[in-house]
Order: structure tokens, then sequence, then C-alpha cells
């Protein structure tokens, strides 16, 4: 049974207190408010939205790249740039960053079920997306070789920071294309993208992705992560946990 949107919120509000951070969720994406130019401190409106169910002026999960304030119909948010995520940006259609949690069954109130938060998002088409997955889940998943590999990023790489808390602008972070197996939490995996990122227990990762055109698309943790003899029944076989929508929208 999917979890509803106010279960996730309080259960990734639990998650980023942990961390120390501020995640709010915009309708089923998320977007995180930015800190000003003093460390430590979020100014203006950031993490604030207006109207019913308003989306953080832009697509759900994604807002704008231009740092400062933005406003949409129904919200506003305070947003960077793009080269905040993973390196410099690439060049291409102006877009925010996605940004995700996966929560380990005992946050989420499930043992053996894990979590991604969120499960179901929008992105805009004909983009190159950044990405940045905060894993709380502290345990390793046996994947098979082929979901070992980072494919389908920007560069064939992905930047792991092995923190999820703290002033993660301190941490060493490592450019990776592959990572042992037994460093495997959970895959972010878009087949139809051609997409897999490879995500290790208690880190932050970051990547940027070529959306494409519109759709809706699939996404899959490859690890086996949840319940059952073999580890893929569970948060693996239901939408919503381990399993999601990724719609792009024009």
């Amino acid at each position: 049974m999917p979890v509803s949107t106010a279960s996730r919120r309080s259960m990734l509000g639990t998650a980023l207190a942990a961390a120390g951070g501020v995640i709010w969720l915009a309708g089923c994406g998320v977007s995180r408010p930015q800190p000003s130019a003093k460390p430590g401190t979020t100014g203006g409106a950031a993490g604030t939205k207006g109207g019913a169910g308003g989306t953080a002026g832009g697509a759900v999960g994604a807002t704008g790249e231009t740092s400062g304030t933005t406003s949409g119909a129904a919200g506003t948010s305070t947003t960077r740039a793009v080269s905040g995520t993973g390196g410099a940006a690439p060049a291409g259609r102006a877009v925010g960053v996605l940004y995700m949690a996966i929560l380990s069954g005992g946050m989420a109130g499930k043992k053996g079920w894990p979590l991604f938060v969120p499960a179901d998002f929008t992105v805009p088409a004909g983009s190159t997306m950044p990405v940045e997955i905060r894993c709380f889940d502290n345990g390793a998943a046996p994947v098979s070789a082929a979901y070992t590999r980072v494919t389908g990023t920007v560069g064939g790489t992905i930047t792991v920071l092995s923190q999820i808390s703290g002033n993660l602008a301190a941490a060493s972070p490592q450019s990776v294309s592959s990572l042992a197996a037994n460093k495997i939490a959970h895959t972010f995996t878009v087949t139809a993208l051609g997409l897999n990122v490879p995500i290790p227990p208690l880190s932050t990762v970051r990547f940027h992705f070529h959306t494409g055109g519109a759709g809706s698309r699939v996404w899959q943790c490859m690890a086996a992560c949840s319940t059952g003899a073999n580890g893929t029944s569970g948060a693996m076989a239901a939408d919503g946990w381990m399993r999601g929508t990724m719609l792009v929208k024009t």
C-alpha cells in the first residue's frame, strides 16, 4: 500500500532532523530550502508554500535555477544554481535540484521496508536534471554485478559523500563510476533511460541525468533490500516504496 503524503512528510521530517537539515514536501516532490549567505541560516520565504497544495513555484520536485526567490501561482521557494550539485552544471534547460531521501524500515515504521521519499515525482522534459539523494539506511543489500556500475548519468559518474548530516560542503567528495557490490544499500534505476545509480549506506549521492521527452517512466531499486527469502518481496514489490513513477512533463 502506498504511503500517504502526510506520512511521508512526517517520516522525512524525522530523517532530516537527525541530519540537522530541513526538507519540505511540495505535493509529491521534494525541494530543500538553501542556506543564505550566512552559514547555518535559511533566509527569506524559503521552505514556505502558499495556496491549497501549492507547488513551490514550478513543477513538483523541481525549483528554478537562479539563486534567490522564485514564485509561482501557488507558492514560493528559495532556490540555488544547479552548479551546487555534483560539480558544474551541464548546459541545457534551467531546472532546479531534485532532492530525495531513503529511509530505513525502522524510520518508515515498518521493519524490513525501506522507503524512497518521494516515490512519485515530476521533472521537466528535455532537461539536464541535478539530483541529490541522502541514504539514511545503514546496511548493504545484495545486488547483481550489472547494477554496481553507474550508467546513464552525465559523464558516467556520480559524486559520493560519506556523510548525511552537518556541513556537506566540508565532506570529501568522490567521483565514482562503480561501487563494490558489498558497499551498496540501494539503487535508483530507470531502465527506460538506461539510468542506474548505486547508493552506499549512510551517504549522500549527487548526479545529473537527461530527462528525455515527455512521458511516464518507472524507477526501481534493484538491490534486494526488503523482505522474503531473497529480499525482493515487501517494499521491493510495492509501489511507493522501492519503486515509483517519474512523470516527465513539458
